[in-house]
């Protein structure tokens, strides 16, 4: 899976992965999957290999790319037993816990989806590839303290958190109560975004890994009169912490946008700079003091800090990290 972002311009986030091929999806719209012959035409055991075309691969344009590796060649899941699915290729790291689903629906009714993964996932991202519709993620983070659960947040979107039709989740997009999500697989309830009749959608799932991934939530503590200093652990199941390399954070009981964050765009000062996966800007040309973040040898921090996106008061957050 990788993710493709041109730093200086604002052309959009173009991803792949390995099951779809050469067909870009882009994080910043909700379009369906385009196709080009020019673009990631080969995955390799050490790489990628980029065809001629400005998007990702313009001469003299400066570029990020992050990828994860899921199982290497993609596998056909037995979907006869399956209700209202049917044509499942996946691909599935066991050890890095990442897999890569791609499932097509025949039937109306909720659907219940394998990610391969063993354990129940932390971070889910959905999006229908074969129509324009929004990209719909569950967090762990989402359903903390809620009685209801089944929310989503959006990827191509600075919204808050949603939820379906109440407080239950049984019509909502996840249903992650009662069963509806665990060490196999994830249950959708019949709606357009996940698994609507005759669409084909892809499916990305990950777990936390010992020294390698965390995926967690915070809540902010900054105030404009009292801007907010703290340290946010990324530590992962065994509870010991990391040093991030790769940070993305989303504010969720609050409007804000995916802020993305790495330790290989940097300006001159050391002083980190940001991506949107929601927006299509290029990285800012100069540092701005409110807005910013440090990676530490346990997570990340915040100094004097009190932006909506990253540290407001009393607003929640989710995250994800990888060393």
């Amino acid at each position: 899976f990788i993710w493709i972002k041109e730093r200086v311009d604002t052309d959009w986030h173009v991803l792949y992965d390995s099951i779809r091929g050469n067909s870009q999806l882009y994080s910043n719209t909700n379009n369906a999957a385009g196709s080009s012959t020019t673009q990631v035409t080969s995955f390799n055991s050490d790489g990628y290999t980029f065809g001629n075309t400005g998007a990702g691969n313009a001469d003299g344009q400066a570029t990020i790319a992050w990828a994860w590796k899921a199982g290497g060649a993609p596998t056909t899941v037995d979907s006869s037993s399956l209700s209202g699915l049917t044509s499942i290729t996946q691909s599935v790291n066991s050890e890095g816990k990442f897999s890569i689903t791609k499932y097509t629906c025949d039937a109306t009714g909720n659907k219940q989806v394998p990610h391969g993964l063993g354990v129940i996932p932390d971070f889910i991202i959905v999006k229908r590839t074969s129509s324009a519709q929004d990209w719909i993620c569950w967090h762990k983070g989402l359903d903390s303290g809620n009685t209801g659960a089944g929310n989503y947040i959006v990827l191509n979107r600075s919204d808050a958190k949603g939820h379906l039709n109440g407080s239950g989740d049984g019509s909502s997009y996840y249903r992650t109560e009662n069963g509806g999500l665990t060490s196999t697989k994830v249950e959708f309830a019949n709606q357009a975004p996940t698994d609507l009749n005759g669409e084909t959608y892809i499916m990305y799932a990950w777990k936390a890994v010992n020294g390698v991934s965390s995926f967690g939530s915070y809540t902010g503590n900054g105030t404009s009169s009292s801007p907010g200093t703290q340290t946010i652990t990324t530590a992962g199941p065994d509870g010991n912490s990391f040093k991030p390399r790769f940070v993305m954070i989303k504010p969720y009981t609050a409007s804000g946008s995916w802020s993305m964050w790495d330790t290989h765009r940097t300006f001159a000062s050391g002083d980190l700079k940001e991506l949107y996966a929601n927006g299509s800007g290029a990285e800012p040309t100069s540092a701005t003091s409110t807005y910013m973040l440090s990676l530490e040898n346990t997570g990340f921090k915040f100094t004097n800090i009190y932006h909506q996106s990253l540290n407001s008061s009393s607003v929640s957050y989710i995250y994800m990290a990888f060393a």
